[in-house]
């Protein structure tokens, strides 16, 4: 897997935004906002206007459908089987999850993940916002300006210079290679709800190998589908070796929410377990994952915000 983390890069971009009206969230503001982004980035690119971008002839040219499709990807038979869609690249993560209410000039502040080939489309990312913006937001139809985006320590937007700079330097997974972990214990905290599928289950009983294994196939899938990386690797030793690390304390509950989709024309069930799990074992094999989890979150509904995890 050393190969892998070679090859994945990804940036996080902090947003902050300006409301010109009172703006009030539901409880799921993930959601609202990766909703309406989808929306935004497919009037902003969508050429041909197809309800199903697996009809249109630009499903392999399109920043729509590359982004938020994730149409072939191109992932050879592996350990891993075949795959009809990679994950997305990207994750919406919306700050002050417990503050729905904002009034005008109070600031609104996320973070933007991009992985791989998706950084290059950052502008598309901040038109879309500003277009949001315009539209409004919110279940008050609320309206802001970007006051702000940064990363890597720098300005990438300013509204006044009305530019955006692509010379940032991106987070390489092979910064976490040499990370170390000089204890038997570790503590993962589950800030968003985890949507882990194991046996075709969506699970309440949450073990090691079961995060192990999901977060060495979701890096592999992104730094493969993203950014190059190699074909094929074999996970079976570290997933053999994740069996070896011992659940010592649980405190974990079932969190319900959902969300409606306006293309199925229905709600869906977003639910997922909160709260920390307590580990002993030997976690070096695993600290450079696990590190990178961190930014990139694991499970299901990542684009959302959800899987967000922080190990102590």
């Amino acid at each position: 897997m050393k190969s892998v983390l070679e090859k994945l890069t990804f940036q996080v971009f902090e947003f902050v935004l300006e409301p010109e009206d009172s703006i009030i969230f539901p409880h799921f503001k993930g959601n609202v906002f990766r909703g309406s982004l989808g929306k935004a980035l497919r009037r902003l690119t969508c050429a041909s206007g197809l309800d199903d971008c697996k009809n249109c002839l630009l499903i392999n040219n399109c920043i729509y459908s590359r982004i938020f499709e994730s149409y072939n990807p191109g992932v050879n038979q592996s350990i891993l089987g075949k795959v009809e869609k990679a994950p997305h690249p990207f994750i919406v993560d919306v700050n002050e999850k417990n503050r729905l209410e904002y009034s005008r000039n109070q600031d609104i502040r996320f973070r933007l993940t991009l992985i791989g080939e998706a950084m290059k489309y950052i502008s598309y990312f901040i038109l879309a916002f500003i277009d949001i913006g315009e539209y409004g937001i919110g279940s008050t139809r609320g309206c802001f300006k970007i006051k702000q985006v940064r990363a890597a320590g720098q300005e990438i937007y300013n509204p006044h210079k009305k530019q955006v700079t692509l010379d940032f330097d991106s987070i390489p997974g092979s910064r976490f290679i040499t990370e170390k972990w000089d204890k038997d214990c570790l503590d993962i905290s589950l800030e968003t709800p985890l949507r882990l599928k194991y046996n075709q289950r969506f699970q309440k009983q949450i073990t090691f190998p079961m995060i192990a294994s999901n977060l060495l196939r979701r890096v592999y899938l992104l730094a493969n589908h993203y950014c190059g990386g190699p074909a094929g690797v074999d996970m079976k030793e570290l997933i053999e070796m994740s069996k070896k690390v011992v659940l010592v304390n649980s405190e974990i509950y079932w969190q319900e929410q959902k969300r409606y989709s306006y293309r199925q024309n229905r709600e869906i069930s977003m639910a997922g377990v909160s709260g920390t799990l307590d580990f002993e074992g030997d976690f070096n094999p695993f600290i450079a994952f696990l590190r990178i989890g961190e930014y990139l979150h694991l499970g299901k509904g990542t684009s959302f915000g959800l899987g967000k995890i922080r190990i102590s």
